[in-house]
């Protein structure tokens, strides 16, 4: 189909630039390496930080927050290049992970935003191993591909990434927000000052709108935790908020790249079977919903993610760090509660987990139509002076019109034969 649009536009106000300022966000947080680590080459060899500077732009890169959106070209600008030192555990490198938001951040937004996702998504990864090991795969196709000796620090035996140590390390991360000046490229446009109008045509090509289909993934799984009040719990939204983001910060790192969230939180007291509980238990049951386009799912997905989601909750029940987080995430939010992990109870309630799978059509978008037709009355706002005066200049372009056919005909008439007609001043 291909429908052709005349387009008339009028409108009070000249380009003018608008939100010229924005903000400058970094988050910095430190990783701790192995005691081991050959930190000299780290620190002497530019390549040889390459691997851990990339891997981590790849693993914390998130388009809509802005964060290292394109992790493949830009990762050099959005994490800074660090410095190994010694440190009790091992060899700390700090590292800052920035981004640039339009407009004015607060540091609430900041810390909300910025500060709790990339923490939380490094640490998983540090913790589960899948950062070491992303490090490792980069650094092989820098010396694959440049022949760059430094980066054979990265392969060793054991890992070089201590998981336990850089967890503890990053609950500690810090953010910084800056007011900026936007670069005229990254400015938006907005309408102020003189009035103007221009008239073009617009011919494109319409195919039929089609809709996506997505893949929903739904893990319903359940922990017991004390420190908590169902009641409270289940009525105070940032309680729950905090409980979602533990769940997430402990997921592995590949699932936390997806369209991942934690819903359906419910509190309720725990049964308490076979006196295995201690009374004020709160078995707290919620379903881990990912989606992704339909053509992107693999068959038998849904089973690899329950088992992915399996794995990693119960290791983080186990050695403590879900109650870690946990415990972190209810004191920012500003809650005095001492929560803990009932570890035989939440173990068998993960193992109960159950997975289903569903996907869905959205209904398609409809197709262009045409403008109203005359004799449509449109109800007048405050905001209506821009379209008025749209209709206003289209009135005068009709009626200029119609004087000029009546002048020609009459021109024809009164001149027979001559077929000489003058040229109006006004084209």
């Amino acid at each position: 189909m291909r429908p052709a649009l005349g387009v008339l536009v009028a409108c009070a106000g000249a380009l003018a630039l608008d939100e010229s300022a924005g903000s400058d966000v970094a988050v910095s947080a430190r990783l701790v390496l192995a005691t081991d680590f050959d930190a000299a080459t780290f620190n002497n060899d530019w390549y040889a930080r390459v691997p851990l500077r990339r891997a981590l732009a790849r693993l914390v890169s998130d388009e809509e927050r802005g964060v290292c959106a394109q992790w493949w070209q830009d990762w050099e600008h959005c994490v800074a290049d660090p410095v190994a030192v010694p440190d009790d555990a091992g060899h700390a490198v700090d590292v800052t992970v920035r981004a640039r938001a339009a407009g004015a951040v607060s540091d609430a937004e900041a810390e909300r935003r910025y500060l709790t996702f990339v923490r939380d998504r490094a640490a998983a990864a540090a913790a589960d191993g899948s950062l070491d090991a992303s490090i490792r795969a980069t650094a092989r196709e820098v010396g694959d591909a440049l022949g760059e000796r430094g980066v054979e620090i990265w392969g060793r035996d054991a890992a070089a990434v201590d998981g336990a140590a850089s967890r503890a390390a990053l609950a500690r991360a810090e953010v910084d927000v800056r007011r900026v000046l936007l670069p005229p490229a990254e400015r938006k446009l907005s309408t102020a000052g003189s009035s103007f109008s221009y008239s073009y045509e617009l011919v494109f090509d319409s195919p039929a709108p089609t809709a996506a289909e997505t893949a929903t993934v739904e893990i319903s799984a359940s922990v017991v935790i004390t420190g908590i009040t169902p009641s409270s719990f289940n009525a105070n939204q940032a309680q729950k908020d905090a409980f979602a983001e533990s769940i997430i910060a402990n997921l592995a790192a590949e699932v936390q790249a997806m369209n991942v969230e934690v819903t359906n939180i419910v509190a309720a007291a725990a049964r308490r079977r076979r006196r295995r509980l201690q009374a004020g238990n709160v078995e707290v049951s919620f379903k881990i919903v990912i989606r992704k386009a339909a053509n992107d799912y693999a068959p038998g997905e849904d089973a690899t993610l329950l088992s992915s989601v399996q794995t990693t909750l119960k290791a983080a029940v186990t050695d403590g760090s879900l109650a870690t987080v946990l415990q972190d995430e209810f004191d920012d939010a500003g809650f005095s509660l001492t929560i803990t992990v009932d570890e035989t109870t939440s173990l068998a309630g993960l193992d109960a987990a159950k997975v289903t799978l569903g996907v869905t059509t959205p209904a398609p978008t409809a197709a262009p139509t045409a403008a109203p037709t005359a004799g449509k009355k449109k109800k007048k706002s405050d905001g209506d002076a821009g379209g008025m005066l749209i209709i206003i200049v289209v009135v005068v372009v009709v009626v200029l019109s119609a004087a000029g056919a009546g002048a020609f005909l009459v021109m024809q008439k009164k001149g027979k034969g001559a077929a000489r007609i003058e040229a109006s001043p006004h084209n």
